[in-house]
């Protein structure tokens, strides 16, 4: 850039000042009026202020560029190789106070071209402050959400053939998680965990099962382990639809010596051939480490080949014990002549 002083030497210092300020400095700070139209390489390394408009059709390369001035309203204005193709425009809106609002990046491990998509009149989605995000947004990493986000339309974790997973978790670091999967189905159809409607605030907890378990379900065939409490029966009926059935947890035995073992809720036992006598009784002892003291031990009489009538049964629980008593109720000399079948059922204190 030639010496701009040197080259107006000779000039009336008046014209020497007017003829200055056509000339713009490379190295200096310089303001544009009216329209400019830069051609070629362009260097500007001051801070150069354009308050019209400034055209630059090579590589124009400055420093520090304002476009408008505090009052006045500037826009940078971009357009494509392609002729009535659009623009791309920025533009300054009023804030607040007199502050500045920086446009940075950081730091880039390469060269990076970010595209900004046809989202209509839009907003760019920051990290921080509220904002709504509409439209289908699609994220393929792992997202976290560390502050309240409401979504007004549908979340999608995943996709068909790639597998999605959402993480819950507490308040406190190193606590676990809770995580929400789905498995295949055996074709293409939608499962539905559908609310209904509450009639006010409501918590639904999920307890310790002390292993891994699934729901309790209305419909379908299920196996229930572990003591299950359910304290509203004391007031309530208990009702099974017709042709429902109780699968009780039963065993099956024969007597030895007028004793048997069956460790389950629920049994059969077959007495050896029994002679007990009119108004005499036989105790069949069974052992079941199920049962505990103060249990009801409920029995009912299933055959055998003793052809004796008027006999009942007593059970009594204590500890792995039941005790099971066959009374002859016959007042004459008709003793036992056979096994006697019976069944019990358990029901825990």
């Amino acid at each position: 850039m030639p010496n701009i002083n040197g080259s107006l030497v000779g000039f009336p210092g008046l014209q020497a000042r007017a003829l200055k300020g056509t000339f713009i400095e490379q190295d200096g700070d310089n303001t544009f009026s009216g329209t400019n139209t830069f051609s070629g390489v362009n260097t500007f390394s001051g801070a150069n202020t354009f308050s019209s408009t400034l055209t630059a059709t090579g590589v124009t390369q400055v420093n520090t560029l304002k476009v408008g001035a505090s009052g006045t309203l500037g826009a940078f204005n971009a357009f494509p190789a392609t002729s009535a193709r659009g623009s791309f425009k920025f533009l300054a809106a009023n804030s607040t106070g007199d502050t500045v609002t920086t446009l940075t990046h950081a730091a880039q491990s390469g060269t990076a071209i970010y595209t900004i998509p046809d989202a209509g009149t839009s907003d760019f989605v920051m990290a921080l402050g509220t904002q709504t995000v509409a439209g289908v947004k699609t994220f393929s990493g792992a997202n976290i959400h560390s502050a309240t986000n409401t979504f007004t339309g549908t979340v999608k974790f995943g996709q068909s053939g790639t597998a999605g997973l959402a993480e819950l978790y507490p308040t406190t670091a190193s606590k676990g998680k809770t995580t929400f999967t789905m498995s295949d189905n055996s074709t293409d159809t939608t499962t539905n965990i559908n609310v209904a409607l509450q009639a006010g605030a409501r918590t639904y907890t999920v307890p310790d099962a002390g292993a891994s378990a699934s729901f309790a379900m209305t419909e379908g065939a299920q196996t229930f382990n572990g003591a299950k409490t359910i304290p509203a029966l004391t007031t309530t009926a208990l009702t099974f639809a017709a042709g429902a059935t109780i699968d009780g947890d039963t065993g099956i035995a024969s007597c030895s010596s007028n004793a048997c073992t069956i460790s389950k809720m629920a049994g059969i036992v077959t007495t050896e051939s029994l002679n007990t006598a009119a108004s005499a009784s036989q105790a069949i002892v069974i052992t079941n480490t199920t049962v505990a003291a103060g249990d009801i031990i409920l029995t009912q009489l299933m055959g055998g080949t003793n052809t004796t009538t008027n006999i009942h049964i007593v059970a009594v629980a204590t500890t792995n014990t039941i005790t099971a008593t066959i009374y002859n109720d016959v007042l004459i000399t008709t003793a036992l002549n056979g096994t006697v079948i019976f069944s019990f059922l358990v029901i825990k204190a």
